[in-house]
């Protein structure tokens, strides 16, 4: 499993560097564009958009999984009792 998720991880990343290398810089102006390339781009982003809902949504659920397994290792620690102590004092 330890192996899926770093391969996982992977695959996320580059797909992450894709969407940046995707994206207009934050200094880019669009006043030169003509209407059918705003159309586009905006195609583009409503795409790029899904792509990085996709991948939160992914963690995210991830995450909640991770912090219920933990919880379960809390309750199983509690319930377990008070560490035993060695009678060979």
């Amino acid at each position: 499993m330890m192996e899926n998720s770093k391969r996982q991880w992977e695959e996320d990343k580059t797909a992450i560097a894709e969407i940046a290398d995707q994206l207009p810089s934050k200094n880019a102006s669009f006043e030169h564009l003509k209407v059918k390339e705003l159309e586009d781009m905006l195609v583009t982003l409503g795409q790029i958009k899904g792509r990085i809902e996709s991948l939160i949504k992914r963690y995210e659920g991830e995450m909640q999984k991770d912090n219920v397994r933990r919880e379960h290792v809390s309750a199983n620690r509690r319930n377990s009792g008070p560490p035993r102590t060695s009678s060979f004092e």
